[in-house]
């Protein structure tokens, strides 16, 4: 589903990049925000972060180095799939630093079936359980990324994986969980299907009943629908309620107060219903 690597394979060639380069980069992005003081700051890849074929070993220790200077940033987010999370590299990074870091994984969902045969994520919830526990013991906050509605799940299929997933993700230990709802990238198979009208990105009725069903088990977030590279298809309901579930969504994203859906009301709420039944 995910549209980064045609979007980067545009650029980069197969061409490694010296460590020198992510430091520019990084100094760069500094320079742009200067002035602001951010108390978090996110270095994100599209990757993994501890992926030494992605971002040299080398610049990953001095990026937390040059970070420990800035007294106003006190958390450092960064993502990384399971495999790249090691107890060596996190004991390496907490000698360098006194900020609190948080790391993000991207399990999609706990079902190992879904995750393998829905989205090719290439590893198991066991994976994830593992990484988790490496991060807990050194002292590092994980966020968990849920996927709702991934290839081949109808809209109630989805609610259930979503649901079950927090509740099993937080239990495991996650500090926060983020779902991103489905949206279609061009070039990808989720593409392809939609294009056969075989799939569609999740109803916001659908996104708010995961929300409320899930807000009480922890620190919930919802990511934005128009990420980039900008989706051929997000989630919608009506052209009559759509504008005002936009509005609910970014109000819940900046208070997160989930009593803003309260108000949700629609006809189309029907059509869902019979669709989720």
């Amino acid at each position: 589903m995910c549209g980064f690597k045609y979007e980067t394979d545009k650029y980069s060639h197969g061409i490694k990049l010296p460590s020198i380069v992510f430091l520019l980069l990084f100094l760069g992005a500094l320079f742009i925000t200067r002035g602001k003081k951010p108390e978090l700051i996110s270095i994100f890849n599209g990757g993994s972060f501890f992926n030494d074929e992605e971002i040299p070993f080398r610049f990953q220790l001095n990026i937390f180095r040059y970070i420990n200077y800035f007294d106003h940033i006190k958390q450092v987010l960064i993502e990384s799939r399971p495999e790249f999370i090691s107890d060596h590299k996190m004991k390496s990074i907490n000698k360098l630093t006194n900020k609190e870091i948080i790391v993000g994984i991207g399990l999609e969902c706990f079902s190992d079936h879904i995750r393998e045969k829905c989205i090719n994520k290439g590893f198991t919830f066991e994976d994830y359980k593992i990484a988790l526990s490496v991060l807990k013991d050194n002292n590092v906050k994980v966020l968990t990324y849920l996927f709702i509605k991934p290839l081949f799940l109808t809209e109630k299929q989805a609610i259930i994986e979503s649901i079950l997933s927090a509740e099993k993700v937080f239990y495991a230990g996650s500090d926060y969980v983020v779902f991103n709802a489905g949206t279609v990238h061009c070039n990808t198979l989720m593409d392809k299907y939609h294009k056969r009208n075989e799939y569609s990105p999740p109803k916001l009725w659908t996104i708010m009943e995961i929300l409320r069903a899930t807000y009480n088990l922890g620190a919930i977030r919802i990511g934005d629908f128009n990420d980039a590279p900008m989706p051929i298809s997000s989630p919608s309901n009506c052209s009559k309620c759509n504008s005002e579930f936009t509005k609910m969504f970014m109000h819940f994203k900046e208070n997160h107060n989930i009593n803003i859906f309260n108000s949700a009301e629609c006809e189309c709420r029907k059509s869902w219903l019979e669709m989720v039944r």
